[in-house]
């Protein structure tokens, strides 16, 4: 799903305008990029858990693992 069609659902459940549905899209990925950019773990309740880990492979570099929530994997599996 893209961020487009987050907002787009965002704007239809909540009746917002679909410009601050695209914003709010775009804040929320910018503060998990920031938070997992400086070495934070970002959990997001019945959804899972960011974490990121640095790569010490031939370049250093940000990787983040995600695990999904028990509540979600309830829900994949109905």
């Amino acid at each position: 799903m893209t961020g487009r069609r987050i907002a787009a659902n965002i704007s239809k459940r909540f009746r917002w305008t679909t410009r601050d549905s695209v914003r709010l899209v775009e804040l929320f990925f910018r503060i998990l990029g920031k938070n997992l950019r400086e070495g934070k773990r970002v959990e997001l309740r019945g959804f899972g858990v960011f974490r990121p880990t640095l790569s010490t492979r031939k370049k250093a570099s940000l990787r983040v693992s995600f695990r999904t929530s028990a509540t979600l994997e309830r829900k994949l599996e109905e």
